[in-house]
């Protein structure tokens, strides 16, 4: 990681029972920001993501 520049993690599936899990531990920890995917759930602090859809998934990496 480099000094202060925080860790960006892009977490598919983030509205799932383990991506649930997975967003919260990483909250967590200083010096992460996730940036959360859902496909059919995306909610406010999520990013609705289908990543069959190669343009979409282009566009957001």
């Amino acid at each position: 990681m480099t000094a202060g520049k925080p860790l960006t993690v892009a977490l598919i599936g983030a509205s799932g029972l383990l991506g649930r899990a997975v967003a919260k531990e990483l909250a967590g920890i200083d010096g992460w920001r996730v940036v959360r995917t859902a496909h059919r759930r995306a909610d406010a602090d999520s990013v609705g993501l289908d990543i069959c859809n190669h343009d979409a998934l282009r566009t957001f990496l």
